[in-house]
């Protein structure tokens, strides 16, 4: 899935942009952390090279994050928890 990676220090002026789509990588439940969703991505480093970025979801993160979706877009956003919501309860073992 491509995202827009944006990137700005303390003392920067203005948001820079990635120009590059990224791939946006969904784990989860993490199987060391059951309650958590995990986020991965690569963006460019400022000095050259790439910068490996995974963020942790949980509890009022999720919470918060769906409610951001049903705000940004409702009926997509309805839609992707109707499909989510038909998948089948997955095994503590299959988590990654």
């Amino acid at each position: 899935m491509p995202i827009r990676v944006m990137r700005a220090g303390e003392t920067a002026k203005a948001w820079s942009s990635d120009p590059y789509g990224r791939k946006l990588d969904f784990h989860g439940p993490i199987g060391e952390k059951p309650g958590y969703v995990l986020m991965t991505f690569k963006m460019p480093s400022k000095g050259g090279g790439v910068t490996d970025v995974r963020v942790e979801l949980s509890g009022d993160a999720i919470e918060q994050l769906a409610e951001m979706m049903i705000r940004a877009d409702r009926e997509n956003a309805i839609k992707a928890f109707g499909r989510a919501l038909q998948l089948p309860p997955e095994p503590p073992e299959t988590w990654e």
